[in-house]
């Protein structure tokens, strides 16, 4: 069983899904892979003190309008229609995170009443 390591490149990076993308590496059942990741909004590290974060890479629009993906993986073997079961083995997570919601219209923050803009709760 082969083990593999992929690293956030220009080449493994995808903002969206589509089954035209290229693999970019095909595995067999039983072999390990391993992936490094960005952030979803395509960072490479924490907010700096001015608010400044550095990008990963320029982004294509649209296919490059979404999160941080990586892949996709061709497996050997995998037929059309059938389960394919796969097992995560560990996490290991980033020495840092950061979470945010609404101030943008999107349907999510639409439903949730956020797309307006940022709003304060009370007690905080």
């Amino acid at each position: 069983m082969a083990e593999f390591f992929i690293h956030p490149d220009r080449s493994t990076l995808h903002g969206s899904f589509s089954k035209e993308f290229t693999p970019i590496v095909s595995i067999n059942s039983g072999d390990t892979v391993r992936f490094e990741t960005i952030d979803a909004g395509w960072n490479t590290g924490p907010f700096q003190l001015d608010g400044v974060r550095e990008k990963f890479c320029e982004r294509d629009h649209p296919q490059d309008s979404g999160h941080a993906l990586i892949g996709p993986i061709y497996i050997n073997g995998a037929k059309e229609g059938k389960t394919l079961a796969i097992r995560i083995n560990d996490i290991k997570t980033g020495n840092w995170g950061w979470s945010s919601g609404g101030g943008f219209p999107n349907t999510i923050n639409k439903r949730l009443g956020l797309h307006e803009g940022p709003s304060k709760s009370p007690g905080i």
